[in-house]
């Protein structure tokens, strides 16, 4: 009997050290989850419909405000479009308008292809807390390519980047950082002309030009709107009312820049302040709050950025370089089979916010021959429910499926057509 009992609280004494090993391993998942209670049930009743491509169509069709979509065979008449005019926070798809800058600015000669970025200075520019998962992976790709490809080197255990190889990898990795890089490297100015002569261009009226993340997401966290609470009516910035304020949105992304300037220069102290902060709490928001947050982003329709993707096109068909040089970066996917399987050629670039999904895409189909031009947007979608078509990578399968695939395109167009009856 002693012997039992004995037994019984040795294994009792392990199970709780085991237990609570585990439990202060992920105290920080943990903490997390507990203070997001409310927020991982919000959707979740969406879950278990949309576990295929046909239940994402009849989620569209049942609730189509959160979704724009445009979807356009190259030189026909078949247009797919839901709220293609509606403007929406689009994440890092502005990334796009990057890209371009980027181009022009190397074919004028203001940059070089083979000017080189360290990766110091592109790490200066990661939040923590922020993505930290596509900045690691980056680092490990930058190190497994260097001794294979062209544009990546490293001397004394310092990476090194150039301009063209980063923006091949922009769109493919996305992190935040090396993006933030890029856009310091273009500069403020010149991103703000490229857009200027865009808007007269295309004729936008409401895609705004390109801003650092790492300025969005300090602009975002709970601590450093404390500390700067005194400068900037921050609080009235983030509610629904700048959606029409273009002056409150251009100040607040004025002052995004200067927020990510200063984070980058590690000598500075509130640049200190600002990571320990991050680094104790993070953004110190719930999820609920942190997708609502994503209104600072910069803003695009779904028209207006296939409208700029049917032009890099018609430009790459005249051989103009700087549209050959953006559609190169972009060509990432091809590297798969399952691309290669369904696609005769294939760019793209995808991104995943909290509540936001989203994806620009350009698709020859191996099967007709067809060109497709898509932009998908899914926002401000309840957190369980992004959480869920997130880890599934559905939306990705979603669009690229949307390009070939006739039994799904039909049942868009069905969910579409239904969604707009009254």
């Amino acid at each position: 009997m002693i012997r039992i009992l004995k037994f019984v609280l040795i294994f009792i004494t392990f199970a709780v050290i085991l237990l609570g090993s585990i439990v202060w391993i992920n105290k920080d998942a943990y903490e997390t989850l507990f203070a997001n209670r409310e927020s991982m049930a919000e959707g979740s009743e969406w879950v278990e419909d949309t576990y295929s491509l046909q239940g994402l169509t009849e989620y569209i069709r049942k609730q189509p405000m959160p979704v724009s979509l445009v979807s356009q065979v190259v030189d026909q008449d078949s247009v797919l479009a839901l709220n293609a005019q509606t403007p929406r926070p689009i994440g890092m798809l502005s990334s796009l308008w990057v890209l371009m800058a980027l181009s022009e600015e190397i074919e004028k000669g203001a940059l070089r292809a083979d000017q080189e970025l360290r990766w110091s200075e592109i790490t200066a520019y990661q939040i923590p807390g922020v993505s930290e998962q596509d900045h690691v992976a980056l680092e490990e790709a930058l190190r497994s390519l260097k001794d294979e490809s062209e544009g990546i080197r490293e001397v004394d255990g310092e990476l090194y980047v150039t301009l063209d190889k980063a923006a091949q990898l922009l769109p493919e990795m996305g992190d935040l950082a090396l993006a933030d890089a890029i856009i310091h490297t273009i500069g403020q100015d010149a991103l703000q002309q490229y857009h200027s002569q865009w808007i007269d261009l295309f004729g936008w009226q409401f895609t705004e030009a390109p801003v650092p993340f790492s300025g969005l997401y300090l602009a975002m966290s709970e601590g450093v709107l404390d500390a700067v609470a005194d400068t900037l009516d921050v609080q009235s910035a983030l509610s629904d009312s700048t959606f029409v304020s273009k002056e409150t949105r251009q100040q607040m992304h004025q002052w995004m820049w200067a927020l990510s300037s200063a984070y980058q220069s590690q000598e500075r102290e509130e640049a200190r302040l600002w990571r320990e902060t991050m680094e104790d709490q993070r953004l110190g928001i719930n999820f609920m709050q942190e997708r609502d947050r994503l209104a600072l982003f910069p803003l695009s329709t779904a028209s207006e950025m296939e409208q700029a993707l049917r032009y890099i096109l018609r430009q790459q068909a005249s051989n103009e370089p700087t549209a050959e040089r953006v559609l190169s970066w972009l060509d990432w996917p091809m590297a798969q089979k399952k691309t290669t399987r369904d696609f005769a050629w294939y760019g793209a670039q995808y991104d995943s916010r909290m509540g936001f999904l989203g994806g620009y895409d350009i698709g020859t189909s191996g099967y007709t021959g067809n060109t497709t031009v898509q932009v998908v947007l899914f926002d401000r979608l309840p957190v369980a429910f992004w959480f869920h078509l997130s880890a599934n990578h559905m939306q990705q399968d979603y669009q690229q499926r949307l390009s070939y695939d006739p039994a799904l395109i039909a049942s868009t167009k069905r969910a579409i057509r239904l969604s707009q009856s009254p």
